[in-house]
């Protein structure tokens, strides 16, 4: 056969020896094994908690409050004072000097009750006398009153006690219906209801003084 025929059979001879590499020669490149995806993480929007806990495991974040918990209500000063009073060992029972419309400018100093004169006091500490007289803040303070309005109320009657380090005093006013409460001597709610729970009951103790 003539040489010139065996050109073409070298030449892609040769072209496949160059596009295929050498068994010796082969390079080997170490791949890493893809690392392990982290869990899921359920988003907590609509539901509780503690539901999807107890649904798909620990794997989950929550974003803001559980849901399902009720929503925290702020407590009123009335309720507050009626939880102090609970507490309190003495309740000092206070009769007022005031005007109607007077205002508390606390001119006699320290021995204000509420930014007003005293006429008389008299504290209670027998467990009869101080049921009775948290029964009788109830009766005013149980459940809060209206917005004040332009009565000239004439704060007659106090109730003071302390609990832990405040001070608390709870002024009452029968002709116009009207309460007011201090806590460590600032005014902290005041308003006026429907009809005035009687006040005997402390009058008959400060009589007896």
């Amino acid at each position: 056969m003539p040489l010139a025929s065996f050109r073409p059979f070298a030449v892609a001879a040769l072209l496949l020896a160059v596009a295929l590499p050498a068994h010796g020669n082969e390079t080997e490149t170490d791949t890493a094994p893809a690392a392990d995806a982290p869990p899921p993480i359920t988003v907590v929007r609509g539901g509780g908690v503690a539901e999807v806990y107890r649904e798909e495991g620990a794997g989950f974040a929550a974003y803001g409050p559980d849901e399902k918990q009720p929503p925290a209500v702020s407590e009123s000063t009335e309720s507050l004072v009626l939880r102090a009073l609970k507490g309190a060992t003495t309740i000092e029972l206070v009769a007022l000097s005031t005007t109607a419309g007077q205002t508390a400018d606390g001119s006699c100093g320290s021995a204000c009750v509420g930014g007003y004169a005293v006429a008389g006091r008299v504290p209670v500490e027998d467990e009869g006398g101080l049921a009775q007289v948290r029964a009788i803040a109830a009766s005013w303070i149980g459940e809060p009153g209206a917005a004040p309005s332009d009565c000239a109320a004439t704060y007659t009657h106090a109730l003071k006690f302390t609990d832990g380090s405040f001070r608390y005093e709870l002024l009452l006013a029968p002709d116009c219906r009207r309460y007011r409460i201090l806590r460590g001597g600032l005014v902290g709610a005041e308003a006026e209801l429907a009809s005035a729970p009687s006040l005997d009951a402390i009058d008959a103790r400060l009589r007896a003084r």
